[in-house]
């Protein structure tokens, strides 16, 4: 559930540039920047203030990283307009 609120998150912030005009790249970028915002809130802190390892930090880094990202492309290459293009 709490990766379906992100995402539905991360999916209103690409339409929201969108109904701007803004095309494939600026709504990966909102999503890039929404994903190491994410990464650095929530492992950062933990490595830093918790300190947890650094092979542990760097795991759940990159984990983040690579799956949301792969999220990031796939809504900013649906997303149009500031609607859903069903025909990609």
């Amino acid at each position: 559930v709490l990766n379906l609120v992100n995402a539905l998150l991360m999916a209103a912030a690409m339409t929201a540039v969108s109904v701007r005009g803004a095309g494939f790249g600026v709504r990966l970028a909102i999503g890039l920047c929404m994903v190491l915002f994410a990464v650095l809130a929530t492992h950062g802190s933990s490595w830093n203030w918790f300190y947890f390892p650094d092979d542990y930090t760097v795991a759940m880094m990159a984990d983040t990283i690579i799956g949301w990202t792969l999220a990031a492309i796939v809504m900013a290459a649906i997303l149009r307009n500031g609607r859903l293009d069903p025909a990609t």
